[in-house]
């Protein structure tokens, strides 16, 4: 007994077979198509998508799988509509398929590289992310940790302007105005960060200076 017929007995109490199974798939299948393409198509045309992707083994449960490939889930979030799209890939070309090409919304994500295929203007990195990334930072020693601490203090400035503009307490031209100076700082000490040169990989001699 599958796991879907074990689910139906138990739940429904009802008995099926497996070839039911498969036929009553195929025939939703042909209904959901055209819904999940209406679905893409709306989330495309959306100012703004929180895309992110997770891999799990699936098996080969549909046929399309025989080398019991990992499996990768991708999601994308807009005010509109979520939609999910299962593949094989975690490429740029599988990313691309999700957004559709010329996509010129703002894209919200982490770093992963597939999405970097998209202009700096259209891309947003996910905040949960870059926290953590200075909270790691301001835990270190020397200049790293100074350097977090203010990224830290300019994030806080920033959500406590941001917070009034979602409770509609504040108009959006009003919260562009009050954080426009907490940009530019920002711009200010990540350009710092930048002339000092070191690569990604390299271990920065003022982390303890």
């Amino acid at each position: 007994m599958t796991k879907t017929q074990a689910l139906l007995h138990k739940v429904l109490g009802v008995e099926i077979s497996r070839g039911a199974i498969v036929a009553i798939r195929q025939r939703l299948r042909a209904v959901l198509d055209r819904l999940m393409a209406e679905a893409i198509q709306a989330a495309q045309q959306q100012p703004v998508a929180y895309v992110d992707e997770t891999g799990a083994p699936t098996g080969n449960a549909d046929g399309n799988n025989p080398d019991c490939k990992r499996v990768w889930l991708w999601v994308m979030v807009t005010p509109m509509v979520t939609v999910f799209l299962q593949g094989l890939s975690r490429s740029t070309a599988a990313a691309i398929e999700l957004l559709r090409p010329g996509f010129d919304g703002i894209v919200v994500s982490d770093r992963f590289s597939a999405y970097n295929h998209l202009d700096s203007n259209q891309r947003q990195l996910c905040w949960a992310h870059l926290i953590r990334d200075f909270n790691a930072m301001a835990e270190h020693q020397g200049a790293s940790a100074e350097i977090g601490a203010e990224l830290q203090r300019l994030q806080r400035q920033l959500l406590e302007r941001w917070h009034p503009w979602k409770g509609n307490l504040i108009a959006w031209h009003e919260l562009q105005r009050q954080c426009q100076p907490i940009r530019q700082v920002f711009e200010q000490v990540l350009q710092h960060v930048d002339d000092l040169g070191f690569q990604r990989s390299e271990t920065t001699p003022w982390e303890k200076q």
